[in-house]
């Protein structure tokens, strides 16, 4: 019980909640069948009683919105039935049928299923209990009313209970989360630098840690839902900007999805040495350690409610770009020359251009999902069949960025250690958008949520 107090406080909640609403119950009786009538209080109790306030008070108002509607509908059929005489069999019959059909169509039809659906499933169930508990004539009124009394008196004990011993806000808990999952990710980030990208292992963690952050969406759903029924507190204001969490969510688990493509397409391009990772390790290193250095910076802003400005990204678009002339340098050997001519990537004649500047970084090499429709079809990379090149086109006519080529068997060697290499690097260049993308859902977050602006410290950098 000492390592989860957050859970012991919730049951203690849950008791006290439902003793005060039994209290009715162990009353004198100055009404008729009141400690039958009692019960209900303390069954809206055990079932309204979530771990937090938004969930509770959406829960509670979901019950007593579907008594309600149940208890109004039951009161003008217990008034026609009697009329009836030898057809009230079939039109209860029908009206149970009715009972169920419209809740349930409306229970999963959106937008009410996701706020409403408990209270269509509450009508139908109290409507159910009302018509076909046979009621004589003088308790056609009473025992509605009275369950319904009762059902608010639960509620009621709910939400006093909730609300001001140890009050747990859904908002606090999303908020928490994302915040959270940012330092996961810059984690991760940090730690497929080191152990990916240098040193070619990698343990679970980072795909357990990216797949926590990917499969965290019902989670978020849920806090989503429930915190339109809370009321203001601490820095939540009414009218905060909870949808653009979901953003800053999305945004996360994009990079997330990337941070696990780098890390399996780095270890299998480690495999194998290339020229290319030697001149390109320590640039992909630089670049994920301030990817992660910048995403703590964007966690610390939402953890403190304070904004600066945009963190200045001109190092990393430095870097990037000095990526992006590495990966055009060493994927024009793999580039059909019809497409290359598409693209207006210059010819060349010779194989001694080892480091040379081939050609600055074009629009094109920004859509990083290119890769596959530039692959000359001579190259099926999947089956490592690399040596068609032999046997199609003579190497002198294809650039080697490296070093001469002096043989096709020179050529198939370098293709085959530096092809996967050359993947790797291009799932690196995707994490540069995706942060762009987190970074302007942050800003979202902090101009409409009213951050306050952040004390400048000695080292920090921002863009004005």
């Amino acid at each position: 019980m000492r390592k989860n107090p957050k859970l012991v406080s919730l049951a203690v909640k849950s008791g006290l909640a439902a003793t005060l609403s039994a209290v009715v119950c162990a009353l004198e009786d100055p009404i008729p069948d009141l400690t039958e009538i009692g019960i209900w209080a303390v069954v809206t109790v055990d079932l309204v009683f979530e771990s937090t306030v938004g969930s509770s008070l959406g829960k509670g108002i979901n019950r007593t919105a579907g008594t309600l509607l149940a208890a109004l509908l039951a009161l003008g059929v217990n008034h026609v039935t009697p009329h009836l005489g030898s057809l009230k069999p079939l039109f209860l019959a029908i009206l149970v049928f009715w009972g169920s059909v419209i809740p349930t169509y409306y229970r999963y039809r959106p937008p009410f299923k996701d706020t409403w659906s408990y209270s269509f499933l509450m009508m139908s169930l109290t409507f159910h209990i009302l018509i076909l508990s046979g009621y004589r004539h003088e308790e056609k009124f009473y025992h509605p009313v009275a369950r319904l009394v009762m059902i608010i008196l639960g509620f009621t004990c709910v939400g006093v209970v909730h609300v001001f011993i140890l009050p747990a806000y859904s908002g606090d808990l999303l908020h928490n989360l994302v915040v959270s999952r940012l330092k996961s990710v810059a984690a991760e980030l940090n730690r497929c630098r080191d152990c990916c990208v240098l040193e070619g292992t990698c343990t679970d963690s980072v795909n357990e840690a990216c797949s926590s952050i990917l499969f965290c969406q019902a989670e978020v759903d849920k806090h989503l839902s429930a915190i339109k029924f809370e009321l203001p507190h601490g820095k939540f204001f009414h009218g905060y900007p909870w949808k653009a969490y979901g953003q800053v969510l999305s945004s996360l688990q994009s990079l997330a999805l990337t941070v696990m493509t780098i890390e399996s397409s780095s270890l299998a391009a480690l495999e194998g040495s290339s020229s290319l990772r030697q001149d390109v390790v320590q640039e992909m290193r630089d670049f994920l350690h301030e990817c992660g250095r910048i995403i703590l910076m964007l966690a610390a802003s939402l953890e403190s409610f304070s904004w600066e400005g945009r963190p200045s990204m001109t190092l990393l678009e430095s870097i990037n770009d000095l990526l992006k002339e590495e990966a055009v340098n060493h994927m024009q050997p793999y580039l059909h020359p019809n497409t290359a001519a598409k693209l207006q990537l210059p010819a060349v004649s010779s194989c001694s251009c080892a480091r040379q500047s081939i050609m600055s970084p074009t629009e094109w090499i920004s859509d990083l999902k290119l890769m596959d429709g530039l692959l000359s079809p001579r190259f099926d990379i999947r089956m490592g069949n690399l040596r068609q090149a032999r046997d199609v086109d003579s190497p002198e006519t294809f650039c080697c960025p490296t070093a001469a080529c002096t043989s096709a068997v020179d050529y198939d060697d370098y293709a085959s250690a530096a092809l996967p290499f050359l993947r790797a690097l291009l799932n690196v260049l995707e994490v540069l958008p995706r942060l762009f993308h987190l970074i302007d859902a942050v800003e979202v977050v902090a101009s409409r949520g009213r951050f306050r602006p952040a004390e400048k410290k000695e080292g920090a950098v921002f863009l004005i």
